[in-house]
Protein backbone atom coordinates (compact mmCIF):
# COMPACT_ATOMS: atom_id res chain seq x y z
CA UNK A 1 0.00 0.00 0.00
CA UNK A 2 1.57 3.16 -0.90
CA UNK A 3 -0.57 6.03 1.48
CA UNK A 4 1.27 8.84 -0.03
CA UNK A 5 0.61 7.95 -3.32
CA UNK A 6 -3.43 7.82 -2.70
CA UNK A 7 -2.82 11.44 -0.74
CA UNK A 8 -1.18 12.79 -3.66
CA UNK A 9 -4.19 11.19 -5.84
CA UNK A 10 -6.94 12.63 -4.02
CA UNK A 11 -4.92 16.39 -3.97
CA UNK A 12 -4.67 15.93 0.03
CA UNK A 13 -1.04 16.58 0.12
CA UNK A 14 -1.27 20.02 -1.17
CA UNK A 15 -1.84 22.49 1.76
CA UNK A 16 -0.64 20.70 4.39
CA UNK A 17 2.62 18.59 4.99
CA UNK A 18 3.03 14.66 4.80
CA UNK A 19 4.76 13.74 7.74
CA UNK A 20 5.80 9.43 8.65
CA UNK A 21 6.78 8.63 12.12
CA UNK A 22 10.49 7.16 12.21
CA UNK A 23 10.86 3.11 12.46
CA UNK A 24 12.52 3.40 15.80
CA UNK A 25 9.19 5.83 17.03
CA UNK A 26 7.45 2.88 15.22
CA UNK A 27 9.28 0.68 17.59
CA UNK A 28 9.06 2.30 20.59
CA UNK A 29 5.42 2.47 19.77
CA UNK A 30 5.13 -1.00 19.93
CA UNK A 31 7.33 -1.28 22.80
CA UNK A 32 4.62 1.30 24.81
CA UNK A 33 1.58 -0.59 23.72
CA UNK A 34 3.65 -3.92 24.42
CA UNK A 35 1.40 -5.15 21.20
CA UNK A 36 3.22 -6.21 17.38
CA UNK A 37 1.41 -3.80 15.17
CA UNK A 38 0.17 -4.86 12.29
CA UNK A 39 2.53 -4.11 8.96
CA UNK A 40 -0.93 -2.66 6.66
CA UNK A 41 -0.32 0.38 9.79
CA UNK A 42 3.13 0.33 10.17
CA UNK A 43 3.07 1.25 6.71
CA UNK A 44 0.48 3.99 7.22
CA UNK A 45 2.80 5.47 10.53
CA UNK A 46 6.04 5.27 7.89
CA UNK A 47 5.09 6.93 5.40
CA UNK A 48 2.48 9.63 6.51
CA UNK A 49 1.33 8.41 10.22
CA UNK A 50 2.63 12.26 11.70
CA UNK A 51 0.98 14.21 9.52
CA UNK A 52 -1.63 13.03 6.36
CA UNK A 53 -1.97 16.12 4.63
CA UNK A 54 -5.68 17.41 4.55
CA UNK A 55 -7.11 13.93 5.97
CA UNK A 56 -7.68 13.37 9.24
CA UNK A 57 -7.08 16.55 10.95
CA UNK A 58 -10.12 16.68 13.11
CA UNK A 59 -9.56 13.45 14.52
CA UNK A 60 -6.78 11.97 16.97
CA UNK A 61 -5.60 10.37 14.10
CA UNK A 62 -1.62 10.95 14.21
CA UNK A 63 1.57 10.27 16.37
CA UNK A 64 2.12 10.79 18.70
CA UNK A 65 -1.19 11.61 20.17
CA UNK A 66 -2.29 8.00 19.01
CA UNK A 67 0.12 6.93 22.03
CA UNK A 68 -2.49 7.53 24.70
CA UNK A 69 -5.68 6.71 22.93
CA UNK A 70 -5.59 3.14 24.57
CA UNK A 71 -5.74 4.87 28.01
CA UNK A 72 -8.03 7.26 26.89
CA UNK A 73 -10.71 4.53 25.59
CA UNK A 74 -10.24 3.01 29.25
CA UNK A 75 -11.06 6.45 30.80
CA UNK A 76 -14.05 7.25 29.09
CA UNK A 77 -15.58 3.59 29.13
CA UNK A 78 -14.75 3.96 33.13
CA UNK A 79 -16.20 7.49 33.33
CA UNK A 80 -19.12 6.46 31.93
CA UNK A 81 -19.89 3.57 33.50
CA UNK A 82 -20.05 1.57 30.68
CA UNK A 83 -19.83 -1.99 30.52
CA UNK A 84 -17.83 -2.75 27.42
CA UNK A 85 -15.29 -5.93 26.83
CA UNK A 86 -11.97 -4.31 24.81
CA UNK A 87 -9.58 -7.17 24.15
CA UNK A 88 -6.45 -7.01 25.53
CA UNK A 89 -4.77 -6.88 22.30
CA UNK A 90 -6.12 -4.32 20.33
CA UNK A 91 -4.61 -0.86 19.78
CA UNK A 92 -6.74 2.21 19.69
CA UNK A 93 -5.45 4.49 16.74
CA UNK A 94 -8.04 6.91 16.22
CA UNK A 95 -10.69 8.87 18.46
CA UNK A 96 -12.72 11.66 17.07
CA UNK A 97 -14.14 14.24 20.37
CA UNK A 98 -13.27 12.00 23.12
CA UNK A 99 -16.33 9.70 22.55
CA UNK A 100 -15.30 7.94 19.39
CA UNK A 101 -12.59 5.40 19.32
CA UNK A 102 -11.37 3.23 16.36
CA UNK A 103 -9.25 -0.03 16.88
CA UNK A 104 -7.96 -3.09 15.45
CA UNK A 105 -6.82 -6.52 17.10
CA UNK A 106 -3.12 -7.18 17.16
CA UNK A 107 -2.97 -10.89 16.48
CA UNK A 108 -0.58 -11.07 14.02
CA UNK A 109 -3.14 -9.91 11.14
CA UNK A 110 -1.32 -7.75 8.38
CA UNK A 111 -4.16 -5.77 7.49
CA UNK A 112 -6.72 -6.12 10.73
CA UNK A 113 -10.42 -5.43 10.57
CA UNK A 114 -11.61 -1.83 12.40
CA UNK A 115 -13.55 -1.25 15.27
CA UNK A 116 -15.39 1.26 16.75
CA UNK A 117 -16.62 1.98 20.06
CA UNK A 118 -18.37 5.12 21.31
CA UNK A 119 -19.64 6.62 24.66
CA UNK A 120 -23.30 5.27 23.85
CA UNK A 121 -22.82 1.48 25.74
CA UNK A 122 -23.56 -0.22 22.89
CA UNK A 123 -20.93 -3.47 21.96
CA UNK A 124 -18.02 -2.49 19.62
CA UNK A 125 -19.24 -2.68 15.73
CA UNK A 126 -17.04 -3.53 13.28
CA UNK A 127 -17.03 -0.55 10.71
CA UNK A 128 -14.39 -1.84 7.96
CA UNK A 129 -12.43 -5.04 6.73
CA UNK A 130 -9.37 -3.99 6.97
CA UNK A 131 -7.25 -0.90 8.41
CA UNK A 132 -6.02 -0.50 4.40
CA UNK A 133 -9.93 0.01 3.06
CA UNK A 134 -10.59 2.48 6.03
CA UNK A 135 -7.72 5.02 4.87
CA UNK A 136 -8.61 4.72 1.91
CA UNK A 137 -12.76 5.26 2.61
CA UNK A 138 -11.92 8.10 4.68
CA UNK A 139 -9.45 9.85 2.35
CA UNK A 140 -12.01 9.38 -0.55
CA UNK A 141 -14.62 10.89 1.87
CA UNK A 142 -12.16 14.12 2.60
CA UNK A 143 -11.68 14.25 -0.82
CA UNK A 144 -15.55 14.97 -1.79
CA UNK A 145 -15.62 17.06 1.51
CA UNK A 146 -12.72 19.52 0.64
CA UNK A 147 -13.19 19.75 -2.66
CA UNK A 148 -17.03 19.65 -3.26
CA UNK A 149 -16.89 23.14 -1.10
CA UNK A 150 -14.35 24.72 -3.16
CA UNK A 151 -16.20 24.20 -6.61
Amino acid sequence: MNFTDWLTELDLDEESPVVGVSPSEIDALEKQAQLKLPGSYREFLAQCGRSAGLYAQDSDFFFPTIEVLNAELAEMLEEEGIDVEIPPNAFVFAAYQGYQYLYFICDGTVDPAVYLVTDGGAAPSKISPTFTELVRRGMEDYHRAIYSKKK
